[in-house]
């Protein structure tokens, strides 16, 4: 039935699987979106993120069903990120009311950061290193937010702290040494 395509379709991408989920969501629904999301998939298994927004907007617009799949909304949230962050925050709120988990928390404070809002981008990626304390990545986003404040010595000073402790956790990661 639909509901356990959709499931079985949610679980093959969380695996990674993105092309195996998305052939399984197009036996959930009706076949109009379907050439959007194969066309957006294919976009952004090549490589080109922000080349796949669009298909993906276009098959969550004939699709409204498909908004409950936090893979795809992720997906498309991450592809509109850096030219609309304020619609991919909307969108990741939404995979958090969907799939609460350390990956969404982080995903929703990366994109906070990016849409200037740093003390929320604060609160989602302490929520997401509550869950997964050995997050470099979240760590350093943390350090951006915290910059972003403008708070003074203290504020720059936890700033530094975040970005020490990504150092410790990913060493090999050049952005966390350049931005120290």
């Amino acid at each position: 039935n639909r509901d356990s395509a959709m499931a079985l379709s949610v679980r093959a991408m969380t695996r990674g699987k993105i092309m195996i989920g998305a052939v399984l969501l197009l036996g959930c629904c009706e076949a109009d979106w379907r050439a959007s999301l194969q066309r957006a998939v294919s976009i952004h298994q090549g490589g080109d993120l922000a080349g796949s927004a669009e298909h993906y907007a276009e098959a969550l617009r004939l699709n409204p069903e498909l908004r409950r799949s936090w893979p795809v909304l992720t997906n498309y949230a991450l592809s509109i990120q850096k030219s609309a962050p304020a619609e991919a925050v909307v969108n990741f709120r939404e995979v958090l009311a969907l799939e609460p988990g350390a990956d969404a928390y982080f995903n929703l404070g990366n994109a906070l950061v990016d849409a200037g809002e740093p003390l929320e981008a604060e609160a989602a990626l302490k929520a997401c290193l509550s869950l997964n304390p050995s997050d470099a990545e979240a760590y350093y986003t943390l350090a951006s937010a915290r910059m972003q404040q403008r708070g003074g010595v203290e504020v720059t000073s936890t700033a530094v702290e975040a970005v020490r402790t990504a150092i410790a956790l990913g060493p090999a990661d050049g952005k966390a040494w350049v931005s120290l």
